[in-house]
């Protein structure tokens, strides 16, 4: 079973995510800070993070970014659900990301990202 840590400070928000993916029969973690996600993502090794970017303390993108220079965790796929709309905030995330969801989304949009960032990725073929 896949689990999924939700980084939301939007108690709301992070309780309705959570409730969606266990339906979906993933395990979801909720983490309200990003120094919290942090905290957590070595013990309980997610296979993804829902990642707010507006967040008390660590931002989302500083989370990221120490998650993408840790060997242990640089693998675990992102996808950033934030307010954030502009273009830059965009741009940036995605390129700590595989993917970029603005609030509000719509449940099954947001279901389906999440199936195509769990998907497995072919392997690269040594040269």
């Amino acid at each position: 079973m896949k689990s999924i840590l939700i980084v939301e400070d939007n108690p709301e928000i992070a309780s309705l995510m959570a409730l969606t993916l266990r339906m979906e029969g993933y395990v979801a973690f909720i983490a309200a800070t990003g120094e919290g996600a942090l905290s957590i993502v070595p013990k309980e090794e997610p296979d993804l993070i829902l990642l707010d970017v507006n967040l008390p303390g660590l931002t989302g993108f500083q989370v990221a970014q120490k998650l993408q220079q840790d060997p242990k965790t640089h693998h675990i796929p992102i996808i950033f659900v934030t307010a954030r709309s502009e273009v830059d905030d965009r741009v940036h995330g995605l390129s700590m990301a595989v993917d970029y969801v603005t609030k509000p989304f719509a449940v099954p949009e947001l279901i389906a990202r999440v199936q195509v960032a769990l998907r497995p990725r072919p392997t690269p073929k040594p040269q």
